[in-house]
């Protein structure tokens, strides 16, 4: 969706009750959130390709955007990369090759071949939800997306066929570029997470 320059309005303060109920969406929808509501800014985009939505920003980075994704008819709240960085465990992560991941960022989706599956095979996401992209054995997302297949359909992934996710937003993109641009920071796997990605 910002793989290319996308057109935006000028910037508004979200109203203090807009920000408290925008912190409790949050809170209801994704796991493990908590931020508590701060001053936050507001902005219309369009697209390169014409999709529309808000921008939702701190004073240094974009923290939300909530627009129509694929699957889906309603408007939706998504966290960007500068979001999960903060909070690694709000999405469902699904893991790929480093060299996937500079695909990703080339403007690719991610494809049911290029995903790695953990010996405890990968986590229930549904048709239609949102997940967090990381490179092997991370947890600081490079992509977040809209699952175009349910997990529970995948039985193997070498030689599949299709989409796996259809990619919204990436590190190094241009919504990235309109933040502090600031690199993924090195988060540690804990016990959980790690006993999913050890090979």
């Amino acid at each position: 969706m910002f793989k290319k320059p996308f057109q935006s309005k000028p910037q508004s303060a979200l109203r203090e009750s807009a920000c408290r109920q925008l912190a409790h969406e949050a809170q209801s929808t994704f796991h493990e959130f908590t931020a508590q509501p701060g001053k936050l800014q507001t902005q219309k985009f369009v697209s390169h390709i014409g999709d529309k939505g808000d921008i939702i920003s701190s004073s240094t980075d974009p923290l939300w955007i909530r627009t129509t994704l694929p699957n889906t008819s309603n408007m939706v709240l998504v966290p960007t990369v500068y979001t999960q960085w903060q909070h690694p465990r709000m999405l469902p992560i699904l893991w790929t090759w480093p060299v996937v991941i500079e695909k990703l960022v080339g403007g690719a989706d991610l494809m049911t071949a290029g995903l790695v599956v953990p010996p405890g095979g990968l986590p229930v996401v549904t048709k239609g939800s949102l997940v967090a992209v990381c490179a092997h054995g991370e947890m600081a997302a490079r992509a977040v997306g809209v699952m175009d297949v349910d997990t529970r359909e995948i039985r193997e992934v070498v030689g599949a066929k299709g989409k796996a996710v259809r990619v919204v937003h990436t590190y190094k993109d241009w919504l990235w570029e309109a933040g502090s641009k600031d690199e993924p920071p090195v988060i540690p796997v804990d016990s959980v997470e790690e006993a999913r990605v050890a090979d």
